[in-house]
């Protein structure tokens, strides 16, 4: 009875386990399996390298693009501020003897050059000295790097210009230093361009 009792006790308890071994049976073979694809390590590796490379070459023809452009401020600056101190002694010394001198004998210019629309040089002097200040202050200015050295250059070239445009006008070509004192001033104008308006912010020039 002992041995029937435990035979059937033994068979009892695997008979209840069948269906829950069955069950995990089932379960495992609905499953589906997927196969996820072998990981490329190397391929993994390279890209952070990729990236890295990439962006030191940016930084790079960054950092050239800028160089070449600090360059091409730096030597229209130097020239900015050449045709600014040029012309501004140059105006400050030939302007105050014409106010002094308004008959320019001092200069060695007769008053009929003038054709009658001044009577004398007076005027032009007074003008002359002006614009010499002008230049004088404006090289100050550029030479600090100020916010407003744009302004200040551009007032005082077109300053020029518009003065050897109308002496050219009123007195016309006769002497060679019309040309020495009227081509700087282009040149000036050109450079001023290269050096504030290529600037990113507009603003001084850069060395």
């Amino acid at each position: 009875m002992l041995w029937v009792g435990s035979r059937w006790t033994i068979h009892t308890r695997i008979s209840c386990a069948a269906p829950q071994l069955w069950t995990q049976q089932v379960r495992l073979w609905a499953t589906p399996v997927t196969h996820q694809p072998a990981k490329n390590t190397d391929h993994n590796r390279a890209r952070p390298l990729q990236s890295r490379r990439q962006a030191n070459m940016q930084h790079l023809s960054h950092l050239h693009r800028t160089h070449e452009a600090t360059n091409s401020s730096s030597w229209a600056r130097r020239v900015v501020l050449g045709v600014l101190a040029f012309e501004g002694l140059g105006a400050l010394w030939g302007g105050p003897l014409l106010v002094f001198a308004p008959n320019g004998s001092i200069m060695n210019m007769p008053t009929e050059i003038l054709r009658g629309i001044f009577a004398d040089f007076l005027v032009p002097g007074l003008v002359l000295t002006g614009l010499g200040v002008l230049n004088v202050a404006a090289f100050v200015v550029v030479l600090l790097r100020r916010p407003s050295s744009l302004l200040w250059a551009s007032l005082a070239l077109g300053g020029f210009f518009i003065w050897f445009v109308v002496e050219f006008y009123i007195v016309g070509y006769g002497h060679v230093a019309q040309v020495i004192w009227g081509v700087p001033v282009l040149i000036g104008g050109a450079a001023k361009f290269f050096a504030f308006c290529g600037d990113e912010e507009n603003h001084p020039l850069r060395q």
